[in-house]
């Protein structure tokens, strides 16, 4: 992991190091860490510049996560000049891919495409999420490492979710759950002009397919992949169809 300064604070990130290709930037979802693109990672280091920050508080990274989805947008904003990214397309999981269409609505500097997975233009949470935070984050951790993946997934992927889960504080988890509650762009897709893929899992039961076919109809250049027999975390289940898309999509670009 490399580190660099943003807003005065220390921020890890991992970054490939291929300055002669096109850069992609990869942001993962609540109470997360770049280790939820470690399969992307290890297939496309070489062939792309992939940048994988963990967000403020997440993860090795120190100081306060933000408030909202669109100060997470605005934080990258920041990130980027930081690392010197002039041009790239921007990925997100789950409310990753919330802030990286915030940064599309916001028309950062650069931005040639995005890639979203798993993820709305609205991420309602459930009243017991907060709930279980607050009253058995462990438990939590251990609950919601299951909704994240079908019910064919190992057991040894659900315990290292929840492994890697329960190491954000909790605080951050209930604050970036509060941060997708309010996020809502469903009468703003249309503005984005951008080339942009979205991989949805059909089994996943945490932003369901029907947020990912709403995206692709709404987003005027958008493409939709679906990953059969895929949870929340396609990138673990089906690694291999996940990078094949997103490999055809930078191709496409």
């Amino acid at each position: 992991m490399r580190t660099v300064f943003v807003r005065d604070e220390e921020v890890a990130f991992r970054d490939s190091a291929v300055f002669d290709k096109r850069c992609v930037v990869l942001i993962h979802g609540a109470g997360g860490s770049s280790f939820f693109f470690t399969p992307l990672w290890a297939s496309m280091r070489n062939e792309v510049r992939l940048i994988i920050p963990d967000l403020p508080g997440h993860g090795e990274s120190t100081g306060a996560s933000p408030g909202s989805i669109e100060e997470y947008a605005g934080w990258l904003r920041d990130f980027l000049k930081e690392v010197e990214v002039s041009s790239f397309i921007l990925g997100g999981h789950s409310m990753g891919g919330a802030i990286a269409l915030a940064a599309a609505l916001e028309k950062v500097k650069g931005l040639e495409g995005l890639i979203l997975i798993s993820t709305g233009a609205r991420l309602k949470v459930h009243p017991k999420i907060f709930q279980g935070i607050r009253e058995d984050f462990s438990g939590f951790c251990e609950t919601c490492a299951r909704m994240m993946v079908s019910e064919k997934a190992p057991p040894e992927l659900v315990e290292e979710i929840a492994g890697e889960l329960k190491k954000c504080a909790p605080a951050v988890m209930e604050r970036d759950f509060a941060c997708c509650d309010a996020f809502d762009v469903r009468s703003r897709l249309s503005e984005i002009d951008l080339p942009t893929l979205v991989v949805a899992g059909d089994e996943d039961v945490m932003t369901p397919l029907s947020y990912g076919e709403y995206l692709a109809q709404q987003i005027p250049h958008a493409s939709l992949r679906i990953v059969k027999g895929a949870g929340h975390c396609p990138v673990f289940e089906s690694p291999d169809v996940v990078t094949e898309a997103v490999r055809d999509f930078i191709r496409s670009l």
